[in-house]
């Protein structure tokens, strides 16, 4: 990272074909710049003036020439007004899905069907895992059939599909199918659930547990290709609707994902462009920490912190006044991300400090 001179370098390369997880820190009260790779400090970098930059815009993936293109994938990016210390930087990770798709696609055949990367990439593959999908059923689907939710069309080794009208996975030789028939022609909420430590499998429907099945050993095939709504050879593509899409590298107890469930669209929406940093919409690990600092600045309570807002509030924190022109150093900032893609970020949300996480 670099501004106020410094130039923060990490000692060894950032590994090329992984999914890694960084995170950039600017502390204003110590002046130092942190550098975060996989939940640990690679460097840190003392003496370094604040960035200033209220006039500015920052993009995600380009810069002034003669720096080139961002030319890989870049997902969970979020911006906290906050400099978070490693264990909550570890926090918003783990909160943090590897995939979010957000919308709805509809599938007519197997050629609707999505690829979404490998398991490994996914998260899926040697550990814990959750998935949180609705699903719609079209009237076209047989009971007697099985439709394919996610699957891996090369193997056919792990498999999240509707098996006779029911929800059901199965991955390294384990099957568990769920009792209930999942209703044609209607939204339902979905999620698979893995926990790796208990070797336990677990199918939700509309909130409530509706299978939970034991001996299951962690899924393995990190280079298999995972696809949305297709498998394999004697295994059906999906018919019908399926939107707003979750992939964490972790498994959630039954009251988590029906509170995932319940989060409004607009905060899900606003988390995957990357664009506004409001607390309502911030991970438990660092909830309280970000919503005491922007509460704080925002005090006309629209959202957005405005640079006279900023300006005005942190004068009377620091007890000192505030400059007319540039912002004081004792602010804080954490961004990170979601999606694939990022819209500009408005710089009347910027600070004096900023901590990033993303996984690139």
């Amino acid at each position: 990272m670099e501004f106020g001179g410094s130039a923060c370098i990490a000692p060894s390369a950032v590994s090329s074909n992984a999914t890694v997880e960084v995170a950039w820190v600017y502390d204003a009260d110590t002046q130092k710049q942190r550098l975060y790779v996989d939940g640990s400090i690679v460097k840190e970098c003392p003496d370094v003036a604040p960035f200033l930059g209220f006039s500015s815009t920052v993009f995600l993936g380009i810069d002034a020439a003669p720096a080139p293109v961002w030319s890989a994938q870049v997902s969970g990016v979020r911006l906290f007004p906050v400099a978070l210390p490693v264990p909550e930087v570890k926090s918003v990770f783990r909160y943090t899905p590897r995939l979010r798709l957000i919308g709805q696609t509809t599938f007519a055949s197997e050629l609707d069907a999505k690829e979404l990367g490998t398991a490994g990439e996914l998260g899926v593959s040697g550990h814990s895992f959750t998935v949180l999908l609705s699903v719609y059923r079209s009237s076209t689907q047989q009971d007697a059939n099985v439709y394919t939710i996610l699957g891996t069309p090369q193997d056919n080794s792990l498999e999240l599909v509707v098996w006779n009208g029911r929800l059901g996975m199965s991955f390294e030789g384990t099957r568990c199918a769920a009792d209930e028939l999942v209703p044609k022609e209607q939204w339902v909420r979905v999620a698979f659930v893995y926990d790796a430590n208990r070797q336990e499998q677990a199918i939700y429907q509309d909130g409530r547990r509706v299978k939970r099945c034991g001996g299951a050993t962690a899924y393995w095939g990190p280079h298999k290709p995972v696809w949305l709504g297709k498998s394999g050879q004697g295994i059906g593509a999906w018919s019908g609707r399926i939107k707003d899409l979750d992939v964490y590298a972790h498994s959630e107890c039954g009251d988590a994902v029906d509170a995932l469930f319940q989060a409004p669209s607009d905060g899900r929406r606003l988390l995957s462009s990357g664009v506004g940093v409001s607390p309502s919409q911030t991970p438990p690990g660092v909830t309280a920490v970000a919503r005491d600092a922007f509460s704080l600045v925002d005090t006309d309570h629209d959202g957005a912190i405005r640079k006279a807002e900023f300006l005005d509030v942190m004068g009377e924190v620091t007890g000192r006044a505030a400059p007319p022109t540039v912002p004081p150093t004792t602010a804080a900032q954490t961004t990170t991300a979601t999606t694939h893609s990022m819209a500009p970020v408005s710089s009347s949300l910027s600070t004096s400090a900023v901590s990033v996480s993303a996984s690139s």
